[in-house]
């Protein structure tokens, strides 16, 4: 595997904490051990595991080929499932924002799948530091872009960093569009336990659940032709759903989109608030 630094801290959206935190995050998750069956096992990766074959068949493809970006990848399992059950893959950079990721857990994670080194890069970087342009067929995030302060900008560097006609890919939680802009300011002012880790304030971190229309509008504005679909119903969700919902609690909900660059660039006079 080669290690490359794209410096996710000359990002200015990106806080310091997020990375401060994940690092501690997954700092402890490398001490485990693995097998295959816990990677691939948990009721959440199932779910996402289901929600990547539906967006492979969105893009109308039948395998995923050439180059990919795991964006935000966590613990690396998307990089491990792809490169397992798609060997026509010729690329794959797993990136995450923590020196613990890079250096100890992702390595951890494809080695125990037996996954092919020689096709991965490890990278250190963020969604709004992507300096590879025109490179990917695919950019992958699986429950990780709502940890963008910037959704707009996240959209413009993936979009920038696809060739002509390649597809960003994602799974996200979302909330619906009536959701009040005082809940984002009430739940940024809350301090949380992570992970059981460490005490943080949401404000100095990012976790945001966007609404469903700030998906479509940061899409739109980054020249996307997207389409989206609700996955909330899927048999890993539904239950979290109803208790929710009879806790009285704001509701959260998952979809899937598949954004496609289009091979002819559109002319387009960008609005203010996007320079």
């Amino acid at each position: 595997m080669k290690v490359l630094d794209w410096s996710p801290e000359s990002d200015s959206f990106l806080k310091k904490k997020e990375i401060e935190i994940h690092n501690l995050y997954h700092g402890e998750l490398a001490k485990n051990s693995f097998q295959k069956k816990e990677i691939f096992g948990r009721r959440s990766i199932k779910m996402r595991i289901r929600a990547l074959k539906r967006l492979l068949r969105m893009t109308g493809h039948s395998t995923f080929t050439g180059k990919v970006l795991d964006a935000g990848a966590g613990d690396g399992w998307c990089s491990a499932y792809l490169l397992e059950n798609y060997p026509s893959l010729e690329e794959i950079y797993t990136m995450e924002i923590n020196e613990n990721a890079i250096q100890s857990l992702i390595p951890k994670v494809i080695d125990t799948v037996n996954g092919d080194n020689e096709k991965v890069n490890l990278v250190r970087g963020s969604f709004n530091n992507i300096p590879l342009k025109n490179h990917f067929d695919y950019v992958i995030t699986m429950g990780a872009l709502h940890h963008s302060d910037n959704l707009y900008q996240s959209f413009k560097a993936i979009f920038d960093s696809l060739k002509d006609g390649g597809y960003f890919l994602a799974q996200e939680p979302f909330l619906r569009d009536t959701v009040s802009n005082d809940f984002y300011h009430n739940r940024g002012a809350e301090t949380i336990n992570f992970k059981g880790l460490v005490e943080v304030k949401n404000d100095d971190r990012t976790d945001i659940f966007y609404r469903l229309c700030e998906y479509r509008t940061a899409a739109y504005h980054a020249g996307f032709d997207i389409e989206v679909k609700d996955i909330s119903l899927d048999r890993a969700n539904w239950r979290r759903i109803f208790m929710n919902a009879v806790k009285g609690k704001t509701q959260t909900y998952n979809l899937v989109f598949c954004a496609h660059k289009p091979k002819a660039a559109r002319p387009r006079v960008p609005t203010a608030w996007e320079e």
